[in-house]
């Protein structure tokens, strides 16, 4: 009887452990482009290129750069910005908490440069969908909307894409 407890229980560990790494080692794409409205560009919107460059298990990092071109008349000027982050991704398959942290470079007003963080949910898969939603306050010198001085603005974004 304590054999075939043995057996049981040897047989079971190979079957959890077998599971266990085929949950770790599913692949993530490493590069992603998208679209996020508001959030990380600061203002209007971000086209973005993000990529893994760092995975082991449950953590990952990613670097991006996002541009944002807009012709005058909206608010009051014409915007040309970059925005650089870096991300840190916590979670397994497709589903992941990412916080990050990055910066609002403005080609044509350097008053008006914000440094950016993110607190938000990000999906991506292998090859196709990529989503993300969150909290994206940032810290600026100035803002015209919002006075002159130094301010935290809080601010949130939502972002669609595709991963490869």
């Amino acid at each position: 009887m304590i054999k075939k407890i043995v057996i049981f229980l040897n047989f079971l560990t190979i079957i959890i452990n077998g599971f266990a790494q085929a949950s770790d080692s599913l692949k993530i794409s490493k590069n992603t482009i998208y679209v996020e409205i508001l959030g990380s560009a600061g203002y209007l919107y971000n086209v973005s290129f993000d990529r893994i460059f760092y995975k082991q298990n449950r953590h990952k990092i990613s670097g991006g750069l996002g541009v944002q071109y807009y012709e005058g008349d909206l608010s009051y000027r014409t915007l040309q910005t970059a925005s650089p982050q870096l991300n840190y991704l916590l979670g397994l398959d497709r589903h992941f908490l990412e916080f990050g942290v990055g910066y609002i470079w403005n080609f044509l007003n350097t008053y008006e440069n914000s440094i950016i963080m993110r607190f938000g949910y990000r999906y991506q898969r292998f090859k196709g969908l990529f989503f993300k939603i969150g909290i994206t306050p940032f810290l600026t010198k100035s803002y015209r909307i919002f006075g002159v001085g130094y301010k935290i603005i809080p601010w949130g974004g939502i972002a669609l894409g595709y991963s490869f």
